[in-house]
């Protein structure tokens, strides 16, 4: 039987799946390269963020608001059917902060 927050019994979530599968409706992974690209152009973008933008507020903004907006995308391309891998980009991303980070510190302590 099926619990109150989710109405479908199993039976019925098997059978999902059985016509899933049948009708070949599944998810749709992006090719490596449209990955690369994405965690390019995510890295990319928060370097020259920080680069260009000298108040540390509007950087802390706009780089979470980009990766506010990547995830939204993201989850609506999984409604679609299309499957975009998120911790790399973010990684990459994070790795762009901090390697941005550690050089201005770098710089400046000289």
């Amino acid at each position: 039987l099926a619990s109150v927050k989710y109405p479908y019994p199993g039976f019925e979530i098997q059978a999902t799946i059985l016509s899933n599968i049948l009708k070949g409706h599944s998810l749709h992974p992006v090719g490596p390269v449209m990955s690369g690209l994405i965690t390019l152009f995510l890295g990319i973008i928060c370097l020259l963020i920080l680069h260009f933008m000298s108040k540390i507020w509007l950087q802390i903004v706009l780089i979470n608001s980009l990766f506010l907006i990547f995830i939204i995308v993201s989850v609506f391309s999984f409604h679609n059917g299309h499957l975009i891998p998120i911790m790399l980009p973010i990684v990459a991303g994070f790795l762009g902060v901090g390697s941005q980070f550690y050089t201005s510190w770098h710089i400046e302590g000289q």
